[in-house]
């Protein structure tokens, strides 16, 4: 038989056949990167987890909108920021492209004209369709209306809270407000979804058009607010929204790092304050809402020791804007981890002024709160009489509500020995004064320097 022959006996052919076929099927790649998969929408049907329908939510709830096929199936979430906010939906971005939701190419920034011929820059991108968004789209638009879903606080997670922030709201002079409009039922769901997920108070505001309200944080819930929401990395493009920066230009980190213990205890002993407040507040059970507070406040162009004093405390509690020229910094019990740093430092580093029996009454209620007894009756009544102790004594107020309190016995405070020179530094700088007198005299000029 010929070499022909063999090549094409039945069995070879087979090989040769199967073999052309694999060569078919299997793909290569020449140097050349593969086109995106546009797998069509009715086969992406997750699961999700909960963090993408956290970041769904927290972004519909602000500028984002969720977007349905004209046949039915499957929906897209389409994002949408001012070009200044660049920085956040690229990271957003980045997020959804590297779990496959949407195409890795990085969004271009486009101009927009808006309002009075002015150019707005803008940035957006969308995911892809997915038959297992549809649902989202049928909570959101019930009637065809973008509205919150009854089912809102099922899904307020701290990232989504956090994706919320970042997307529509505004820092301004009575705290953080939301800068969409909504109905005044939408706005009751979210107040009431804050306060039963996060025991986070806000207020409804008309926005003077009909029908349209808005929510707002007070100045007193943002460190709370910052506190639940400080695991998002969202908050290193939209942190500012929750602290405000009053400086004209940031500290050197050296200086922000040469401060000193005792310098921080004398000057606590000088300008701080360890306050509890017993406010009335008809949502909670006993009708008066807890608040232990470590607090300095000081002339606005001293800020800048504020700032340290903060970084020394490893950043907890926040700096505000109280009044003209006022800025204050606080650490309350409404972010426990921070109030912990505190009482370490001046149980290591401790005062020496009266101040001390006002910090040692406030630990006893810093307790009382972390034991969840200030949530009954005997906790609250324990607080107040503490509180009778401290600093001014109860408002009049407080005396009607509460007739029958005594007073918990104030502390004494016994070792006043100045342990380090830094801690006169730190008193000096707080009450210390130093003064140049120029009065009429008997000299040849007919004045005295003193």
């Amino acid at each position: 038989m010929s070499l022909w022959g063999e090549f094409f006996k039945p069995q070879i052919f087979s090989f040769y056949l199967i073999s052309f076929f694999l060569v078919l099927i299997t793909p290569m790649y020449f140097g050349v990167e593969p086109k995106v998969s546009r797998l069509k929408g009715i086969y992406r049907i997750g699961p999700h987890n909960i963090d993408i329908i956290s970041i769904i939510f927290g972004s519909l709830l602000g500028d984002a909108h969720a977007e349905k096929r004209l046949s039915g199936l499957g929906t897209r979430i389409s994002f949408f920021q001012e070009g200044v906010h660049v920085q956040y939906l690229l990271y957003l971005h980045k997020m959804l492209s590297e779990l496959g939701y949407c195409n890795p190419k990085i969004p271009v920034i486009t101009n927009r004209l808006g309002t009075k011929g002015k150019v707005r820059k803008i940035i957006r991108f969308s995911t892809w369709y997915y038959t297992s968004f549809d649902w989202i789209h049928a909570e959101w638009y019930s009637d065809g209306i973008k509205r919150v879903p009854k089912s809102i606080g099922q899904y307020l997670t701290p990232l989504c809270l956090a994706v919320w922030i970042s997307n529509n709201w505004a820092r301004n002079s009575q705290g953080l407000s939301l800068k969409a409009s909504h109905s005044y039922e939408d706005c009751i769901l979210l107040n009431t979804a804050l306060y039963d997920k996060f025991r986070l108070e806000t207020t409804i505001l008309s926005t003077g058009a009909p029908s349209k309200y808005t929510i707002i944080f007070r100045k007193e819930s943002l460190e709370k607010l910052q506190h639940i929401t400080s695991s998002s990395n969202l908050l290193k493009y939209m942190g500012y929204k929750l602290v405000r920066d009053y400086s004209a230009r940031p500290i050197p980190q050296q200086r922000l790092k040469s401060i000193h213990p005792w310098f921080i205890t004398g000057f606590s002993d000088a300008e701080a304050s360890f306050m509890v407040f017993v406010n009335k507040n008809s949502i909670v059970k006993l009708g008066f809402q807890i608040q232990a507070c470590f607090q300095i406040g000081l002339h606005e162009k001293d800020r800048a020791l504020l700032e340290m004093i903060q970084f020394y405390f490893k950043g907890v509690g926040n700096i505000s804007k109280q009044g003209k020229d006022l800025v204050q910094y606080r650490v309350t019990s409404q972010n426990p981890e921070g109030l912990e740093i505190i009482v370490e430092h001046f149980e290591n580093y401790p005062l020496i002024t009266q101040k001390k029996a006002d910090f040692e009454l406030l630990k006893q209620v810093i307790e009382i709160i972390k034991n969840k007894e200030h949530l009954t009756e005997k906790g609250l009544a324990k607080i107040v009489s503490i509180k009778a102790s401290m600093n001014n004594g109860l408002s009049d107020e407080l005396m009607i509500a509460f007739p029958n309190v005594n007073p918990t016995p104030r502390p004494f405070v016994v070792d006043q020995t100045i342990k380090d020179s830094h801690w006169i530094a730190g008193f000096v700088s707080g009450e210390g004064s130093f003064i140049i007198s120029i009065f009429k005299s008997n000299t040849r000029t007919g004045y005295a320097v003193r």
